[in-house]
């Protein structure tokens, strides 16, 4: 190439080859912002590209129904594990999982260990189930720490897997239970609930949430811990639940679906409603069910007025007692309830209701409450706490009626579910059950009844819990309360006792005999002491104590130490003052329980003077309440109680 020349302004007498002139500094930078532009502007174009794809997206979904949904962002930790596998953090980069997908995480973790667990239970594999019991216990730690009140229902560590759907596991052969329990650990692509009989506390049904593709993926979960509502599903939903007459799918159900769908995600209890209802979609079935609500709730509206309805006493504290008065005296009323005699205090009652006020009262509820679904679950709430059994399934019939496959209504109504989510009927007041108050069936549930009520059991023997107080309320005329001094003396301060009314009257005490304004305990020297002994009628359950005290000069360096003293233990520290009172109530629950004698006593200090009275124990007026006071809670025996329970199945 020929070499042209540039020609600098004058000045300037270099010459530059035009070879050297692209290869040298200059040509650099011109080159490198050539490039740069030319990025930039490909960089644009992406972008707009890629804005447009975005929007294209969006209108598509907001047209485009059921089909065009836009599906809600799934947040996962990966593929599920397998139960023996240990679960790993996070992938890099995935966004953290919000609370309510940890804890719906944590529990299908807890009930995937506690199935494979039983399983192998039954083939006798100690060392797997070894290993699963350890990751049930790490599940239910997770699940605790959530510290959720509103948990779903859920397997427990240790939990006896007695039965599974409609296969009662205890009358198969341990390998037969296996398989048969196996079934819910097997893959699928929608989450399922399974029916479970266990043993805790008794035996107890449970509906079980296992989701799909077992393992338990977050990603069966939307950002709110509920679950993913899939296209498929969605489609399927509206093809052969919706499309359903209205004489089939009553109109608050169908509501009820729509609104579900419309957001994409359901709760447990919403997804379990919506499976249930995809599996009894078959006209026939569905007339047979609609006609069979109907005929309950006449048969139940014609037994309403002569249901059996007991008389209920409810306590101060809430506590509701159910069965019939057997005594009602101005100290207690007596209530006897299908278990036994209950004895409650007139003090605690709060209210009596006679069987005619509680009919009246459920009448009064169920008027406008038909038509209306959660009037008729918080009525269907009520009758059952009031133990109301005819109402009760009257209520759930009206219910099933607004919505056929509501799975808590269908089980108030006595059924219970079969294979492929059919529900099977169970026996009812309608077919010929007998109606009665509810009676506990065995141990478990005598236990749960009486504990609920306030009673103890300790071994094989109940106790019920009631209130005992005792004290004195003033120096003035002190009652029975046992009390010895060492040191000290009870002490009468009148109106005109002063340092300064003691320069005209040395002897402190009115000339007219008018009474002392106030009495106290003090020191006749430097220190003294003074005791008091308390002594129950029966074991103490818990128990709180007030002893007043005062210093009144803090200048005068006076003290007062409180002590007790347990009954065969050794003494302890209350409180101590040196300044200003304690007036206050100390709990000694866990000093004296079991207990029935303790002695609580007062060190005082003082300095030495015509007066003596800076520290004042008990300091009394004429009208003065709980100088001293105690109020504890006794344990009684309950005999009665005690036959049934040693009469009662376990």
């Amino acid at each position: 190439m020929g070499a042209y020349r540039f020609v600098r302004p004058r000045g300037s007498g270099r010459t530059v080859n035009s070879d050297s002139y692209f290869a040298g500094p200059w040509g650099l930078i011109v080159g490198v912002g050539v490039l740069v532009v030319v990025a930039i502007g490909v960089i644009k174009l992406i972008q707009r590209v890629e804005e447009r794809t975005e929007t294209d997206k969006n209108e598509a979904a907001s047209k485009g129904g059921i089909q065009g949904r836009k599906q809600a962002p799934v947040y996962s930790s990966g593929p599920p594990a397998a139960p023996s596998e240990t679960r790993k953090g996070p992938a890099p980069g995935a966004q953290p999982l919000p609370p309510r997908a940890i804890l719906q995480q944590a529990l299908n973790d807890l009930n995937v260990a506690v199935v494979s667990s039983e399983v192998a239970r039954l083939r006798r594999e100690s060392r797997s189930q070894g290993r699963f019991n350890e990751e049930a216990m790490n599940a239910a730690g997770r699940v605790a720490a959530a510290n959720d009140p509103n948990l779903a229902d859920h397997l427990q560590p240790g939990d006896e897997i007695t039965a599974f759907e409609t296969f009662d596991l205890k009358r198969m052969r341990e390998e037969d239970a296996a398989a048969t329990l196996q079934r819910a650990l097997e893959k699928k692509s929608t989450a399922s609930y399974y029916r479970f009989r266990v043993r805790r506390d008794g035996e107890r049904e449970l509906s079980v949430l296992f989701p799909a593709q077992t393992g338990g993926s977050a990603g069966d979960f939307s950002p709110t811990g509920r679950i993913q509502v899939s296209n498929k599903l969605a489609l399927d939903i509206q093809n052969q639940v919706l499309s359903l007459p209205v004489s089939l799918l009553p109109q608050t159900e169908r509501k009820e679906i729509e609104r579900i769908l419309g957001k994409g995600e359901a709760t447990p209890e919403e997804y379990q409603f919506l499976t249930r209802r995809m599996t009894t979609n078959d006209a026939g079935m569905l007339e047979k069910d609609a006609e069979t609500f109907r005929s309950q709730v006449g048969i139940l509206e014609k037994m309403l007025p002569t249901a059996p309805v007991a008389e209920t006493l409810v306590t101060k504290d809430g506590r509701r007692i159910s069965g019939s008065i057997y005594g009602d005296t101005p100290a207690a009323v007596t209530i006897e309830a299908p278990y036994g005699k209950i004895t409650v205090r007139r003090a605690d009652v709060g209210a009596l209701y006679a069987a005619n006020e509680i009919r009246d009262e459920f009448k009064h509820r169920l008027e406008g409450s038909r038509d209306k679904p959660q009037a008729l679950r918080d009525l269907l709430t009520w009758t059952k706490d009031w133990q109301l059994p005819v109402q009760h399934e009257y209520v759930a019939f009206l219910l099933l009626q607004l919505f056929p496959q509501d799975p808590q209504a269908r089980t108030e109504a006595g059924y219970t579910a079969g294979p492929g989510g059919r529900w099977i009927m169970g026996t009812n007041f309608s077919t010929g059950a007998k109606p009665s108050l509810p009676h506990p069936a065995n141990r478990a549930e005598l236990q749960a009844e009486l504990q609920r009520i306030g009673y103890i059991l300790r071994g094989d023997h109940w106790f019920s819990k009631e209130v005992w107080t005792t004290g004195l309320d003033t120096l003035h005329s002190p009652g029975g309360i046992r009390m010895t001094m060492s040191g000290c003396q009870i002490y009468s301060w009148h109106v005109g006792d002063t340092p300064q009314g003691r320069l005209f009257n040395p002897s402190g005490k009115p000339k007219d005999g008018s009474p002392p304004l106030l009495r106290f305990v003090a020191p006749a020297g430097p220190t003294g002491t003074v005791s008091i002994t308390v002594e129950a009628p029966a074991e103490l359950y818990e128990c709180h104590v007030k002893a007043t005290g005062n210093v009144i000069e803090r200048s005068k360096q006076g003290k007062i130490e409180c002590y007790i003293t347990p009954d065969g233990a050794s003494t302890q520290s209350l409180y101590t003052i040196e300044s200003a009172s304690d007036e206050s109530f100390h709990d000694i629950t866990t000093l004296v329980h079991g207990r029935r004698k303790f002695v609580v006593s007062a060190r005082l200090t003082t300095v030495v003077d015509k007066f003596a009275t800076y520290a004042r124990f008990l300091e009394s007026t004429p009208d003065s309440k709980e100088v001293f006071s105690v109020k504890g809670t006794l344990l009684q025996g309950a005999p009665e109680l005690d036959r049934t329970w040693a009469n009662m199945r376990q």
